[in-house]
């Protein structure tokens, strides 16, 4: 019989834990530390957990049995964080970019000459008494309100209408969202036996000694000897940066001077293996994942490479990272059909059922549920967007993609096991490259333009599926119902945007003002209108609507030839997978050429991919389940660090009254 999880303490732990990433987030960020949750693995809520797991659980449980926590409760606690942690970034991305339209309009000439403000429902943009920017409403959140300011100076009022209208926004998208992830859930994790790295070393954190009373990691002597050496390493790093003159620091990141040695690496202008980097935690993920998984990422840099000088000598000219862009969509277009076609059997009779039609299906797990629900969302989130002013077609296109676009991300993170994912690619993005701008329209590209550059932001893991996915599967392992177990945390996650959304404008108001706003979508949307009035098209574009638009499309060999390849590099390596087990790579090695995450994790990847190949050459299988705990203890030496930056943070400005001014 399985122990209760659903307790008082277990709920409670998980809800303060969860709310006290969602508030306290963009405070921590005004002391210039970096976010509290910047991956899809949030390591510092799971180190809130494993102290409930160890110290928590070893000293209370002492006095009372009553307040030890199993290990159901736990994963309770950890499924609670997982399901907000795409709340803080998001938030962080979402309250300056309110602002940004009001503020570029009124102050950039090429914004005011392209009438970009004109183009976005003025009902998500924050409004203040005067016309224009408005002192305390704009002003006051670029700039802050100043250190003597409160809760009262806080202009709430003024964000409360815009604030409903992105909340439906978001309420479509997660319902959308969460839905899909009940659909593909039981296709990956039951017909198709995804691992899920971030799961796996999750419920590893969490597992229980009955005995002892405390997590069963912490007593494994070989936990230790990978945590001690890691922690220790990078206190000597951060005690460093306190007293840069007095202690050495012990470098984890080199550059590689290979467009030294080879010249032609520099004008193909691929760098993607100029920097050797070494980072604890994904060494240790990388100890959890499929061998084809971790080699193919580790080796990617040196097939962008080589193709890069490749495509230099043929054609004289450097490959440009637009081009690799659209090279990346056409792979996750390919691993969309790739999905697509090896669910056909599960997925289609549950959509067929979802309209009433075929056979009952047996074990469906909510999935007949969930596909209806998706349907209404999705659905429903265009229509929505087509009230605001989108054009239906459009609408209809961007919001595909932009379901296409999480998914795979999502798909990618449960097989890979990459804790921080940067897609380089944008469903906007790719649109225009495919349509053109006059197919498009002035109106429609701008807004469209303005929704990527928060909800598909590349500055943020605000994607919340691949931290849905992670829960469900971290829930079955545990055994609960992952369906139930995900729709019974909605109110959570509605709770937290609520405290996400109100805490980031408290704090920005009250601290020092935006850090930063990300004006490269529309600067990109305000260069294209210019393209269409130029070339005497923007008035024919806005005459027309829906599928009429087509009449302008414009058919770019180019783009067309680098997204095709894509999608043909990912379906001949899938196809080769299913025809020879013996195959060593994966089909991700495409979708991650020439990536912004690439360039970092690649080393990382790859020296783990060669330490699991060694365990399981010399030692077998025995050995590489006997020496996972060293790699829990280098993922929690790292994990650990970044809290205590954040704590020692926080303690300094309590003291001191300001954040600490460090060079990290």
């Amino acid at each position: 019989m399985n122990e209760r999880a659903f307790t008082l303490k277990s709920i409670l732990a998980g809800v303060l834990f969860s709310l006290l990433i969602v508030f306290f987030n963009e405070k921590n960020n005004s002391f210039g530390q970096e976010n509290l949750i910047k991956s899809y693995f949030p390591s510092f809520g799971l180190l809130l957990v494993c102290l409930l797991s160890f110290p928590w659980n070893a000293l209370m449980g002492r006095v009372s049995a009553k307040l030890r926590f199993s290990k159901r409760e736990l994963v309770v606690v950890v499924g609670m964080i997982f399901v907000v942690s795409w709340i803080p970034n998001f938030m962080g991305v979402l309250v300056p970019q309110m602002t940004l339209p009001q503020y570029k309009g009124s102050t950039n000439p090429n914004w005011q000459d392209a009438n970009i403000l004109s183009y976005l429902p003025s009902e998500l943009l924050p409004k203040g008494e005067s016309e224009g920017l408005d002192d305390t409403v704009h002003i006051g959140l670029l700039q802050g309100l100043g250190p003597e300011s409160s809760l009262s100076d806080v202009p709430f009022e003024a964000w409360i209408g815009p604030g409903l209208q992105w909340g439906l926004i978001m309420v479509l998208l997660i319902g959308a969202l969460l839905s899909l992830t009940v659909i593909v859930h039981r296709q990956w994790s039951h017909h198709e036996q995804l691992r899920y790295p971030l799961a796996s070393v999750a419920s590893s954190l969490l597992e229980q000694d009955k005995e002892k009373g405390y997590g069963s990691l912490f007593a494994n002597p070989l936990f230790w000897l990978g945590f001690a050496p890691v922690f220790g390493m990078l206190l000597l790093n951060y005690i460093g940066v306190w007293f840069p003159e007095s202690l050495p620091k012990v470098p984890t990141e080199y550059s590689l001077k290979w467009d030294t040695l080879f010249p032609l690496i520099n004008k193909s202008g691929s760098y993607a293996i100029s920097w050797f980097n070494i980072t604890f935690l994904i060494i240790g993920i990388a100890y959890f994942i499929p061998s084809d998984v971790s080699l193919s990422i580790g080796i990617a840099p040196v097939v962008t490479v080589i193709l890069a000088a490749q495509f230099y000598l043929v054609t004289g000219s450097p490959v440009a990272s637009g081009d690799l862009n659209i090279f990346r969509a056409g792979g996750y277009i390919g691993f969309l059909i790739i999905l697509v076609y090896t669910g056909r059997t599960y997925y289609f009779p549950i959509f067929l059922k979802a309209f009433g039609l075929g056979p009952k299906i047996e074990s469906e797990g909510g999935a007949v549920l969930a596909a209806r629900t998706f349907l209404l969302a999705y659905f429903g989130l265009i229509l929505f967007l087509w009230s605001l002013g989108l054009d239906i077609f459009i609408g209809f296109a961007y919001v595909s993609l932009l379901l296409t676009f999480f998914l795979v991300i999502t798909r990618l993170v449960c097989e890979s096991g990459m804790p921080t994912l940067v897609p380089g690619w944008f469903p906007s993005e790719l649109l225009l490259k495919f349509l053109g701008p006059a197919a498009i329209g002035a109106g429609p590209l701008v807004f469209i333009h303005y929704l990527g550059s928060i909800l598909a932001s590349g500055n943020q893991a605000a994607t919340m599926m691949p931290y849905l996915a992670t829960t469900s599967k971290l829930a079955e392992d545990n055994d609960f119902k992952p369906n139930r177990f995900l729709t019974g945390l909605h109110l959570l996650v509605i709770a937290a945007l609520v405290v996400g959304f109100g805490a980031t404008i408290y704090h920005i108001y009250t601290s020092s003002g935006i850090s930063a706003m990300w004006t490269k979508e529309l600067d990109a949307a305000a260069r294209q209108v210019f393209t269409l009035r130029d070339r005497g098209q923007l008035e024919a574009t806005e005459a027309l609507s829906g599928f009429s638009k087509l009449s302008m499309f414009v058919f770019d060999g180019k783009v067309t030839s680098f997204f095709m390849t894509g999608l043909i590099a990912v379906l001949v390596t899938y196809l080769i997978r299913f025809r020879s087990t013996k195959w060593p790579f994966h089909p991700i090695l495409f979708v991650m050429m020439g990536s912004y995450s690439l360039s970092w994790t690649w080393s990382c990847f790859l020296f783990g991919w060669g330490i699991k190949s060694l365990v399981v050459k010399f030692g077998g299988g025995v050995s590489y389940q006997k020496y996972k705990p060293i790699f829990l203890g280098l993922i929690m030496g790292e994990v650990s660090i970044a809290a205590l930056k954040v704590f020692v943070t926080v303690i300094y400005y309590l003291v001191m009254g300001s954040a600490p001014s460090l060079q990290m």
